[in-house]
Formats: structure tokens, sequence, C-alpha cells
């Protein structure tokens, strides 16, 4: 991933052209940047087709990893958990 300045953010990134969305994922790259964070991960659905290009197209890159959650919320129970 690459990270802009605070100028930076101001301005859509090269090539992308106006996006209203891009602004505000450069201003919570810095935010996040200024007290120290190093690294942004992402979750995105395999339903969320536009999504992947989206970020790639402003630097963030596909990394190999799998995500396992558990409901907690009317789920029922697992067997083997007691």
């Amino acid at each position: 991933m690459t990270l802009r300045s605070k100028a930076d953010a101001d301005e859509p990134a090269a090539g992308a052209g106006f996006d209203p969305v891009i602004r505000p994922v450069a201003h919570a790259e810095a935010w996040l940047a200024a007290p120290g964070v190093r690294k942004l991960n992402l979750i995105i659905r395999d339903t969320d087709l536009d999504v992947p290009a989206f970020y790639a197209r402003i630097g963030y890159a596909i990394e190999p990893r799998r995500v396992m959650a558990l409901s907690l919320v009317d789920a029922p129970p697992a067997s083997g958990r007691r």
C-alpha cells in the first residue's frame, strides 16, 4: 500500500479520475499512519466485485490470507462444543 500525504489526499489518485471515495480513503490512511499504524488490511466479500479493482487502483495489493469468522447471533452450537 502506498500512503499519500495530506496534500495528496486533497487530489484524486493519478489516473483515477474523480472519485468521491478516494479523498476520504486517503484521509483515513493519513490519520492511521500519523500515530504509527504500519499496515491496513481490508476484508472484502466475494460478492463485492468492483471493490478489489477500486483498491488496486489506489495502491492496495491482494495478499494470500484466509479469514475465519464465527457469528454469535442466531448460530446453532457447533458439534464438539460445550
